[in-house]
Parts: C-alpha cells; sequence; structure tokens
C-alpha cells in the first residue's frame, strides 16, 4: 500500500472530538501547571500519555504513517493518536509556525481523519490550536495536471514530469511539497547526487555559492505548494535563476487540485 498506518484508524464527528479534547486540554493546562514549562517534549508527552490512559482514552504512541513508491519510503511518526481517530503534536517552542501547522494537516490527510490539535508546552501559558479537515482520501485524488507553461527541455525533464505525476496518482494531492522533494531526490540518485552549490553572480562577480537541486548541470527543480500569488511566486525564481548559470527551472506547484507544471528559462 503506497500510504500505510500501523494501527487502524476511524473518522468522527467534531462533537465527538470536542468531548475527548476538552479532556485532554484540561489535563495538558493540569501538567504545565504541576510540571512547568522548562521540560523536553517527551516529558510531556509520557505524562500526557499516561493521563489518557488513566482517563480510559485509547492511544497509540508515536503511531507510524509508511509513505512508499517503489524503492522509496519515508515514515511519519504521529505523537499521540487518541481513540484512532484524533491526532495530536506537542511541542515546546516558542511559538506555534506554519511549519508546524503543515504538518498536523499532513498528518491528518495522510492517516484520512478529519480532526487533530497542536499543544505547546513551552509559553508562559499552554498554547493550543485545533487541526481539521474536511477532504477526504477520495477528495484528494481529485486532481488536475495543467502543463500550460512547461517544457520538456531534455530526458531528464521528461523523467521529471512523468514522476511527479505517477506519485500524485500514487498519494494523491494536498501533501507536503516536501514529501515529493524528498521523493525525486531519491530517484534522480540521492542528495549526494542531486544537491549542488552553484555560483551566485552579478556581473562579473560571485557572491557566493548556494545549494539547489538539479535534474542535470544546467536544469534545477523545485516543488511548492503556494495556493497565491503564482505570477510573483514565478518572478522570483526567475530573479534567482537570472543570478546563476543554470540555463532553467522545472517547477511544479501543488495548488490543491491542480497540479501545474512549469518551465522557467
Amino acid at each position: 500500500m503506497p500510504i500505510k498506518l500501523s494501527v487502524p484508524v476511524h473518522r468522527i464527528s467534531q462533537k465527538e472530538f470536542h468531548a475527548v479534547d476538552e479532556l485532554v486540554t484540561r489535563m495538558a493546562f493540569d501538567i504545565h501547571n504541576e510540571f512547568g514549562r522548562f521540560c523536553d517534549e517527551k516529558i510531556y508527552q509520557r505524562e500526557l500519555l499516561y493521563r489518557c490512559e488513566s482517563r480510559g482514552i485509547k492511544e497509540a504512541s508515536e503511531a507510524e504513517i509508511r509513505v512508499s513508491f517503489d524503492t522509496f519510503s519515508k515514515s511519519y511518526f504521529i505523537d499521540l493518536l487518541l481513540d484512532n481517530c484524533i491526532i495530536y503534536e506537542l511541542k515546546t517552542v516558542k511559538a506555534l509556525t506554519g511549519e508546524h501547522r503543515k504538518q498536523i494537516l499532513n498528518y491528518l490527510l495522510l492517516a484520512n481523519l478529519a480532526h487533530g490539535a497542536l499543544i505547546n508546552f513551552r509559553p508562559v501559558s499552554v498554547q493550543r490550536e485545533f487541526a481539521s479537515t474536511r477532504l477526504d482520501a477520495d477528495d484528494r485524488f481529485k486532481v488536475v495536471f495543467i502543463e500550460d507553461h512547461w517544457k520538456t527541455l531534455d530526458d531528464c525533464s521528461s523523467r521529471f514530469r512523468n514522476l511527479m505525476e505517477n506519485l500524485v496518482k500514487e498519494w494523491g494531492a494536498f501533501l507536503d511539497s516536501n514529501l515529493f522533494t524528498e521523493a525525486v531526490t531519491h530517484f534522480f540518485g540521492g542528495e549526494d547526487h542531486v544537491v549542488s552549490p552553484i555560483p551566485i553572480i552579478e556581473e562579473d562577480r560571485t557572491l557566493g555559492f548556494q545549494k539547489v537541486r538539479l535534474l542535470n548541470p544546467e536544469t534545477s527543480f523545485t516543488i511548492s505548494a503556494t495556493t497565491k500569488n503564482i505570477d510573483y511566486y514565478r518572478s522570483h525564481i526567475k530573479r534567482f535563476l537570472d543570478h546563476t548559470p543554470l540555463k532553467a527551472v522545472q517547477w511544479v506547484n501543488l495548488n490543491q487540485h491542480k497540479i501545474e507544471f512549469r518551465t522557467v528559462i
């Protein structure tokens, strides 16, 4: 199976989620009050896990989500999966960020679940945020491939294009773009072969070297998941490209249901 969970799961209603979440949130605040805010993440995780079990809430600590395609595989580990239907990700950071929100949403989509929450124990008061999605597995596979701005420059570009389409067909859309980047890097030879420093040039001056992911010595690739200001994003790819010896960037943008293939020359 392309996406496999180590435990069975099922979706629940928002009302059912809030009934469990009310208890979990209360326990999280109690732990914060008793232990303070300077413990490691694992300490909070183990204590919250213990209290959930004591209240009869079924749990699966660090449940695994395994994503695979041919010779590529990647495992994600959920901090807490409660009652086989709610994902909790625990943090000990200054403040929750977009990366944390993207992480839990990615887990929900991969697990085909609807509800979860982020709990951050580091601030003076517990920081907590809901995470939810109405998308189910079927919704994520209703995609359209758009190639209006794509050019197949060589065999590497063709291979990259076909690989990305196959990965989306296998895993669905709306997922973290980093998953696709890791998979493409794997199939093009791995980090040591794909990631390479290139010079950043202004006129006749080399300002330094920056690592990029290459399909071949003349073409790099990038995979994004931006839903707004696509032309603005493209303009900055072009500005970067203009200050390198590269000839092109092959760009795939995972714009929700629209999978956009673009070539920047």
